[in-house]
């Protein structure tokens, strides 16, 4: 299980690249809003995935929108673990802002 930790509103999509249909278990997400007046959520993805390369993204382009300016400058405290180990992480070369690339460990 992969767990995504991140600290701020939240808007961050994922693709499984060749996974579909690899994991029948969802996508799950917990949300603590207790900061929400202060508009700061807390949240955690837990991502079923296969080892190996995962590259995620998060959205540049938010319904209703009429321009890629998805708020990724509200996004803070990003953190990829998998079984409780924090794993090393990448901003992508080209699209530096939105797509992160990771390796998924083999599980237990």
């Amino acid at each position: 299980m992969l767990s995504v930790c991140v600290c701020a509103f939240l808007a961050i999509s994922s693709s499984l690249v060749g996974a579909q249909n690899q994991s029948s278990r969802p996508i799950t997400i917990d949300v603590d809003a207790t900061q929400a007046p202060q508009k700061i959520l807390h949240a955690e993805l837990h991502i079923p995935a296969p080892a190996g390369p995962l590259t995620l993204y998060y959205p540049k382009w938010l319904p209703a929108d009429h321009s890629p300016d998805g708020p990724i400058s509200n996004l803070a405290g990003l953190r990829f673990l998998s079984h409780d180990k924090e794993l090393p992480w990448q901003q992508d070369d080209v699209d530096i802002c939105t797509t992160f690339h990771l390796d998924v460990p083999k599980g237990r």
